[in-house]
């Protein structure tokens, strides 16, 4: 019913790609996080992919074990890579990171550049894995493609102003839209809303995926951000889409460019009358 996407991709959690540096991840029942390795900027230096890496070497194995397993079943999506702020708030939490865009802005700028460089050629690196397999271009979010695509994100942009997001991190996330043949910006949490503008200036941005967060409301209290995305020529990613919420966002924005996942389908017979609905959107 529907469009469903057989996919599985091999996850170790949002830091894998800080821990390959060298942290180590903690995994608890239902989350997974890292220490902070990072004690000094005199060291950032030393701080080197590696192919020993334990975590390396496990996503290594997951990965020929899930190709092999999926081999015209399902699809194998790429880890979940976050480069950029995310990856230097693995390397140092949150609140340090906080304090370095003061007191030590270079050297976060030089990190920023390797750590971007160190992602392109890790991500060629999966990418060769599933285009040698015959597969396409997947992951978390769902969408699948024979072009190469990528999901920038900050979650880190919460906890800083324009001005800082504007000098440290909109060059790097322009750099990664620019690399890759698609692309669609994580935009995680309200206090996000206000890199909203500057992010729909790039160019090479082709959509919004807005995450209002828990307690937020509800996909339609949210048509003004959606309809800014509209009109700046960008698609936009809908999630916690029910039945009930399809009138409002058939009336308010235009069918182009919208990627929804629509819960709460009771039965075949509501889903067919939900795709009815959605059909004669126009």
């Amino acid at each position: 019913m529907g469009d469903a996407l057989p996919c599985a991709f091999p996850n170790l959690g949002p830091d894998f790609f800080p821990a390959i540096y060298g942290g180590e991840i903690i995994f608890e029942a239902s989350t997974s996080y890292i220490k902070p390795f990072l004690n000094d900027w005199a060291d950032a230096d030393g701080l080197k992919l590696s192919g020993e890496n334990p975590y390396w070497e496990k996503m290594e194995e997951l990965y020929a074990a899930y190709i092999e397993a999926g081999k015209n079943t399902f699809y194998t999506g790429w880890p979940d890579l976050h480069p950029g702020a995310d990856c230097l708030v693995g390397f140092r939490g949150p609140q340090n990171l906080a304090i370095d865009l003061f007191d030590d802005p270079d050297a976060v700028k030089k990190e920023l550049k390797k750590v971007t460089a160190d992602f392109f050629k890790t991500y060629e690196h999966y990418y060769k894995k599933l285009s040698s397999a015959g597969q396409a271009c997947t992951g978390w979010p769902g969408i699948v493609s024979t072009r190469r695509w990528h999901v920038p994100s900050n979650d880190f942009s919460y906890m800083i102003s324009p001005e800082q997001f504007n000098e440290f991190f909109l060059e790097g996330l322009r750099e990664e839209c620019n690399y890759f043949d698609a692309s669609i910006y994580h935009l995680d949490g309200v206090g996000s809303l206000r890199h909203l503008d500057r992010l729909l200036e790039i160019k090479t941005l082709n959509a919004i995926q807005w995450v209002w967060g828990a307690g937020r409301g509800e996909v339609t209290d949210w048509i003004g951000v959606f309809k800014k995305v509209q009109a700046a020529g960008k698609g936009v990613q809908l999630f916690h889409v029910y039945p009930q919420h399809l009138d409002v966002l058939i009336e308010n924005l235009r069918p182009e460019g919208v990627w929804m996942g629509v819960c709460g389908i009771e039965s075949e017979e509501h889903g067919a009358a939900v795709l009815k609905k959605i059909n004669r959107w126009k």
